[in-house]
């Protein structure tokens, strides 16, 4: 009751709530791809509550950046700083124990040149991929980053989601050097796709240095080269084969990142089978 109390009032006058956890060492995630930007916060509530239930998920993964197009969703940022009901959502997470993975751009929409409007352009997406990775992007990325600073002890950070045009690989490593220069020292999560695997991986060393985790979307049972084993994409994975898949990447000792298509579009619950 004191810690619901305490975190109302630092909600109401917009600060970190003192009672807040730090961010999870090891991830062991959900990714719930609309959480952070649902319309409606009892949608959030309810399943932050239900995962921090659970034993199996210690973090929320999710977008801010998402494409509009699902009447459930609201924009959960603009070029450069977070939304309110975005903000309102991450807090649901952290009120609840747990920690907010947040999927800052959306490289996805680019690559498959969806044409609704994409948050963090301001716009529907460039015509081509590569204006993607502009210095003017990069500059209100970085006014975007400085803005998330009160929230840095508390969320790790995935920088896209399946970027595929190689010029995302340098965009990630500069985007990873402002986190650096700027105080964050939780992890920082790039998931290459395509052509991009190559280019980030020639500047390995680079995202080395800046402590920077690949988490690839991974559509197999076997081990991934990855420390974070992410099944985003993976449309295999539905209630009747989470177990075998849940218990897998448990025994594998791998940090998780787990998707499936139903919690993609499901905002209306958790199925108790990945419970």
């Amino acid at each position: 009751m004191i810690n619901s109390f305490i975190n109302w009032v630092s909600e109401l006058i917009g600060v970190a709530s003192p009672v807040w956890p730090k961010a999870c060492k090891k991830i062991e995630s959900m990714m719930i791809t609309p959480f952070f930007v649902y319309k409606d916060r009892k949608k959030s509530k309810k399943q932050a509550e239900l995962l921090s239930k659970s034993d199996k998920y210690n973090s929320i993964c999710g977008l801010v950046d998402l494409q509009e197009g699902r009447n459930y969703i609201i924009s959960g940022r603009n070029a450069t700083k977070l939304e309110k009901q975005c903000v309102k959502n991450i807090r649901t997470a952290l009120d609840n124990g747990l920690t907010p993975v947040l999927i800052i751009r959306n490289d996805w929409a680019v690559r498959n040149k969806i044409k609704q409007r994409i948050p963090s352009v301001d716009g529907p997406a460039p015509p081509n991929q590569a204006d993607f990775y502009s210095t003017a992007f990069f500059d209100r990325e970085s006014k975007f980053l400085e803005s998330l600073k009160w929230l840095f002890p508390y969320i790790h950070i995935q920088v896209n989601i399946e970027p595929e045009h190689p010029a995302s690989a340098n965009f990630a490593n500069s985007l990873s050097i402002k986190l650096r220069s700027i105080g964050f020292k939780n992890k920082i999560i790039v998931n290459p796709y395509g052509k991009a695997v190559s280019a980030h991986s020639s500047i390995k060393g680079h995202l080395d240095s800046n402590g920077v985790s690949w988490g690839r979307s991974w559509h197999s049972m076997s081990l991934p080269p990855d420390p974070i084993w992410n099944t985003d994409g993976n449309t295999k994975i539905n209630r009747g084969t989470i177990k075998n898949y849940y218990i897998k990447i448990k025994n594998s000792g791998r940090e998780y990142i787990i998707w499936s298509q139903e919690m993609a579009n499901n905002p209306d619950g958790i199925p108790s089978e990945y419970l």
